[in-house]
């Protein structure tokens, strides 16, 4: 077998099976029943966060600002 051969049938084993699956997928996948486009999730509405009993953080996570002084 030729190496022009040789790159030509692996780059089609390596590239044009998995493709060909794909599109046979693709298509098999059709349309709804009913042929109308799948109707976007409908989010549900954030509960609010309760403001009794709600916890402050540790001191040692709040960060702090300092201050460095460089000498002249």
């Amino acid at each position: 077998m030729s190496p022009n051969i040789q790159i030509i049938c692996s780059f089609a084993l390596t590239f044009g099976v998995p493709m060909a699956v794909a599109v046979r997928e693709y298509w098999t996948l059709g349309t709804p029943p009913g042929g109308l486009p799948p109707q976007p999730p409908v989010m549900p509405e954030p509960q609010p966060l309760p403001d009794a009993g709600v916890k402050r953080l540790p001191e040692c996570l709040i960060p702090k600002i300092v201050r460095v002084r460089e000498l002249a």
